[in-house]
Order: C-alpha cells, then structure tokens, then sequence
C-alpha cells in the first residue's frame, strides 16, 4: 500500500518551492492536481498548478459525491475555492504521493483516506517572513493584489475604497461612516498603542511585551522608552525601530527573543563567532540582540550575522555590542 507526503503550511510560508523540489528530486512520487476557481496568475498553466475551473463544475463534483475536501477563501475580489477530487489521479495500491495544502485540507485527506495512509509534513516560517515574501511576489505580477495580500495578513480590516480611488467621494463616505463606529482612543492609548505595534513588528508577536502598561517616553527626536525610572529601549526616529539598552535585554532575555549566548567574559564591545555558543535562528543581520553569560545579560547589540551563522563560523564578528555591564 502506498502512502501520501501530505505538506503544508501557511500562505508564502515557501511550501510551493519546497514541493517543486521534491517532486524534482523524488520524480517517483506522483502528485496530484487540485482544482480551484480563482483566476490564473502569471506563468500558470492549466492541469499543472491548478485545474482553474468554475463554480458549477465543481458543483457537478459534489452531487457525484467527488469531492474529498473543499475549502472557500473570502477575498476582495469575490469567494475563491480549492477543492481536492476523486477523478482517478490515486491509485495507492501501486504508488506513492506527494500534495500539498492547509492543516483543514490534510484533515480531510486523512478521514477519506485513511490516517495510515497519509504522513504530514508541516512547513512553519515567521509571519513578518511570510508578508515580506507575499509582497515580493506580488510587485512580480502584471497587476499587483496588494489588497488581498493585506486582507491575508490582517486578522480584522474593513475595506472602505470603491473601485479602487481610496480619495473618490464614495470611499471618502465609507471611511467616514467607519470610524464613525470606533471609539476614539485617549492621546495615551494611542501612544501606548503606537510603541506595541512597533515592538510587535520588529521582535515578532510576543515582542509587544517590551513596552509596559507604565511606559513614558522622553525627546522630541529619538524618544527614550522608559519605565520605572530605567531607559529600556530608543525608538531611532530615522529607522523608527528600537534600539535597545540593558533594561530592555533584560524583558526579551525573559522571553527568548533575540538572545546571543557566549561562553567569556564580554570586556569589549565585538563578539567574535568562535565565543558565541548559542543563538536564536530567528536573528537576521541589523537585529537588535541580547547578549547573555550564564543566564545573566551582559551586553544589548546589533548582529552582523545570522543566528545560525554565529554558531556556526569560526571567524568574524557576530555581534557589535552597543551597551554592556560594566566590570569594576
């Protein structure tokens, strides 16, 4: 009996590249084609990405009772369905296969076919990641959805513009209409508000936590981050990201994020690859760092390399540290 290598993952998470290469290293495995009725994209062929079809054929499908799994993606440009169908393409008597799709596809698969025939693999990248890369697909086409990639990405939104002119009378009225049922936040949730989001977007979901309820903030320019009399962070009024001071590397070192662990005495401000033991591998070049000695931290920083590439180098700078604790 055969088996299906079921993957999947979120939307630009690079499950399709991963799956062209397998199929290009492993031409034993077959696949299978799905259906969806949303539009061709550039450089799609029919019968190869997708069976691009309409919404009263898959409806045939479903009265012959071939439809294995079936899903429907409300987009700004109507409802878009993806559906898997029983027309012949398994036969797991004589083969194996690879598919690709979504956690609530593959649950599907796996109650019609059976739960030992089908092993997942799961495909997880960072949200900030996953965005960049939708954007960058999208400056690819010849008409650009940016729209629809920001509708995938927001949990909650409200599109106001009519056909496409977001400073047309009509969109104008809508956008009225719409903030007319928000409530207006204080100047101080606002600000509140405004730092979150900022330390959200630069250290990932749980980087809000950064920035406490007590915050202040001093400077017209660069603002200082303060709480409880301590500087946490600056927020660079020419990147309009943060830098961090010590008090800062202290909440991320609390949370895991962005920690450089070393095994010496940090006395100067480089940290050389060869002392870096461990790193978080989510850490990119320009990231503000924390640097940590047997769980205490000692420095707060930029990196220069990559998480991965700290722990795995035998040379070259890692870290240039910004502030460090001072040895008496």
């Amino acid at each position: 009996m055969g088996k299906i290598y079921y993957m999947m993952g979120k939307s630009s998470s690079g499950k399709d590249t991963i799956y062209k290469d397998i199929r290009k290293d492993l031409p034993e495995l077959k696949t299978l084609t799905l259906y969806t009725t949303r539009p061709m994209r550039e450089g799609e062929k029919d019968g190869v990405e997708y069976y691009f079809v309409t919404d009263e054929i898959l409806e045939k499908y479903r009265e012959e009772g071939k439809i294995i799994e079936l899903r429907t993606y409300q987009t700004v440009y109507g409802d878009w369905k993806y559906a898997t169908i029983d027309d012949g393409q398994i036969n797991l008597d004589e083969n194996d296969y690879l598919m690709i799709g979504t956690l609530e596809s593959y649950i599907k698969t796996k109650e019609y076919y059976g739960n030992e025939n089908l092993i997942p693999l799961y495909i997880e990248v960072e949200d900030k990641e996953r965005l960049m890369r939708a954007i960058v697909r999208e400056q690819q086409q010849d008409h650009p959805g940016y729209e629809e990639v920001c509708r995938q990405y927001l949990d909650e939104c409200t599109y106001t513009c009519k056909d496409g002119r977001p400073t047309s009378p009509d969109s104008i009225y809508n956008l009225r209409m719409e903030l007319k049922e928000h409530k207006r936040n204080n100047r101080r949730d606002k600000v509140l508000n405004e730092l979150k989001s900022i330390a959200t977007y630069q250290f990932g979901k749980e980087g809000s936590k950064l920035i406490p309820e007590d915050v202040k903030t001093k400077g017209r320019y660069h603002r200082k981050i303060i709480s409880n009399g301590k500087q946490l962070a600056l927020l660079n009024h020419d990147t309009g990201l943060y830098r961090l001071n010590l008090a800062g590397g202290e909440i991320l070192k609390d949370l895991n994020i962005n920690v450089v662990n070393i095994d010496f005495d940090l006395e100067t401000n480089t940290v050389f690859a060869p002392g870096i033991r461990k790193a978080d591998h989510n850490i990119i070049p320009n990231d503000e760092v924390v640097v940590v000695k047997d769980d205490e931290v000692v420095g707060v920083g930029k990196a220069i390399l990559t998480g991965r590439e700290m722990e795995q180098c035998t040379n070259g700078i890692g870290v240039k540290i910004k502030h460090r604790v001072k040895n008496n």
